[in-house]
């Protein structure tokens, strides 16, 4: 149900972030990685700052086996965290 709301308002605001990282969230809690690593990619693409949105995409990309891409966003993190 939760992801028919989000859909709908990223229907109205393909660049509404709050909803992106929440499908994203919802999505991991489905065990649905590729769907929800697209969501943390359109989140850091909209807010390069957030922090948590490059975090779970890193876990993603870990999960997945992509070391050396999940470095990459555990980096950002680290980056943003010092801030």
């Amino acid at each position: 149900e939760a992801l028919v709301c989000f859909d709908r308002v990223i229907q109205l605001d393909g660049d509404n972030v709050i909803s992106w990282f929440n499908k994203g969230f919802s999505l991991i809690r489905l065990q649905r990685h590729e769907e929800a690593l697209v969501c943390f990619d359109r989140v850091t693409q909209l807010d390069g700052n957030k922090f948590e949105a490059w975090y779970n995409k890193g876990e993603l990309l870990k999960h997945k086996e992509q070391n050396d891409e999940a470095e990459t966003c555990f980096a950002k993190v680290k980056e943003l965290e010092g801030e």
